[in-house]
């Protein structure tokens, strides 16, 4: 995949996470089933994933 594909996927996540700011603090924080991350869990997770996938870009 191009470099800047990764980029533009993520400049796409940026309005959708956006929306989320509409959702009661039960919903954000539930996890989606059992065993598995809530919304806010998995935001997170990218969240600290799009810095280091910028870094490994540059390689």
């Amino acid at each position: 995949m191009p470099k800047n594909n990764n980029i533009l996927n993520f400049q796409a996540f940026i309005p959708w996470v956006g929306t989320l700011n509409q959702l009661d603090a039960e919903v954000w924080t539930k996890p989606m089933s059992e065993g598995k991350w809530s919304i806010s869990e998995m935001v997170s997770h990218l969240m600290l994933l799009m810095p280091n996938q910028e870094l490994h870009n540059q390689h």
